[in-house]
């Protein structure tokens, strides 16, 4: 059995982490290329807002008078992990999907954020859209956000399911 040389290993090795690094940190939304795909993108529609973590992605589907489900996806995801439930969510629910920063479309923070920050924004996403309280649907790591949410902050919170 041969084994490769040094540097050959060193350079499969960099390849290999710049190709998860681009799969992870890459926005898994392609852009509308028309005025005809912006109105097909309703009632699920993708947003910014701006934070001292930098401007965070987030989906907004379904009708805003209805009841709030905010999904936080697990590290090192997006919110293309919902894709699949949002529209059937969408049907009795407002449901917001949240990129944390770093993550998605979400811009990468000037530095690794604390828990406590991660979720701060999403708290920050409930102030910005004038939510007073929500379900809050986590998976993984977004599970570790939405406990941390409902024990600062437990009148935000109707439901945890984690």
């Amino acid at each position: 059995m041969h084994s490769l040389p040094n540097q050959h290993r060193l350079g499969i090795g960099i390849a290999a982490v710049a190709a998860m690094l681009l799969a992870v940190s890459g926005c898994a939304i392609d852009q509308p290329e028309s005025a005809e795909e912006v109105r097909a993108m309703t009632p699920t529609q993708r947003h910014f807002f701006n934070t001292p973590l930098g401007d965070v992605h987030y989906i907004d589907a379904g009708q805003a008078e209805r009841p709030p489900v905010v999904l936080l996806h697990q590290t090192p995801r997006s919110v293309d992990e919902f894709a699949e439930v949002i529209p059937i969510l969408a049907e009795r629910h407002r449901v917001l999907a949240v990129d944390n920063p770093g993550y998605g479309c979400s811009d990468t923070p000037p530095r690794q954020p604390t828990v406590e920050e991660y979720a701060d924004v999403v708290v920050a996403l409930l102030d910005h859209l004038a939510i007073p309280r929500a379900h809050l649907v986590g998976h993984h790591t977004g599970a570790i956000l939405a406990v941390d949410i409902a024990a600062r902050h437990p009148s935000r919170v109707e439901r945890l399911v984690l």
